[in-house]
């Protein structure tokens, strides 16, 4: 194959779900497993002597969990982390401390492919970004009679406003020329998530999500604004919340 490949760690207590993810894994090239470890001890010392690109991480294990591991490594050594969990309810604390993606138990070959293909994209993005280039253009957004560069990473969510989109950042609104499809191409898809026609958010800023009683998930926001995913997207929305 031509391209990088990425150097990965498997972290999980359980012997046969490391062995069943190596199998998998055998079939992407671009990943070459360097170690294993089943507690989170083994694998902060494991993190810190192979230095791998990526780990994939289990959150329950018998001495620290993944969060408490991940929270006690230094930021500049952090490896991209994809969580391998049979346990949906941490999904939105998991995008909170920058996971790529976030794989809820058992999961299928496909659904393992397409985080791979997210991981890429974050590391080669990474990689540009530690050139001096960002990994994300800014944005230029109009501030009444004013234009304004803005971090996409600071835009809780977008929404449509007639022929524009409406940015929400932290106590103002900015207005962008832009079509809903086109900025979420723009947008790191582990980060934000397209939840209906009309409105993306920032997973970072999802202060709760909740099943009503028809089955669709509703997106609670800071200042108390709600949204509703719609079914069209269910398939994306349920990946972001559950992890398949």
């Amino acid at each position: 194959m031509t391209g990088p490949v990425y150097r990965a760690i498997i972290v999980d207590d359980e012997r046969m779900a490391r062995m069943g993810l190596r199998a998998m894994l055998a079939a992407h090239p671009e990943v070459e497993v360097v170690g294993e470890a089943s507690s989170g001890v083994q694998a902060a010392v494991a993190i810190e002597t192979q230095r791998p690109d990526l780990v994939f991480l289990d959150i329950q294990m018998p001495d620290r969990d993944g969060f408490q591991l991940l929270a006690g490594l230094i930021p500049s050594q952090r490896p991209a982390v994809v969580f391998v969990t049979a346990h949906g309810q941490h999904a939105l604390h998991a995008f909170g401390m920058n996971a790529v993606d976030y794989l809820l138990k058992p999961f299928s070959r496909d659904r393992l492919a397409a985080a791979i293909r997210r991981v890429v994209r974050f590391l080669r993005g990474a990689a540009v970004e530690s050139a001096g280039v960002p990994r994300e253009r800014r944005l230029i957004a109009r501030d009444g009679q004013h234009l304004v560069f803005v971090d996409p990473a600071d835009v809780r969510w977008f929404e449509v406003y007639g022929n524009y989109l409406r940015l929400a950042l932290d106590g103002r609104h900015l207005l962008l020329r832009e079509t809903l499809g086109a900025i979420a191409a723009r947008l790191d898809a582990g980060t934000f998530v397209r939840i209906n026609r009309s409105v993306i958010v920032n997973l970072r800023y999802v202060e709760k999500v909740r099943r009503n009683p028809a089955g669709q998930f509703e997106f609670r926001m800071p200042g108390g604004i709600a949204f509703r995913a719609s079914r069209r997207y269910g398939r994306d929305v349920r990946a972001a919340v559950l992890g398949h």
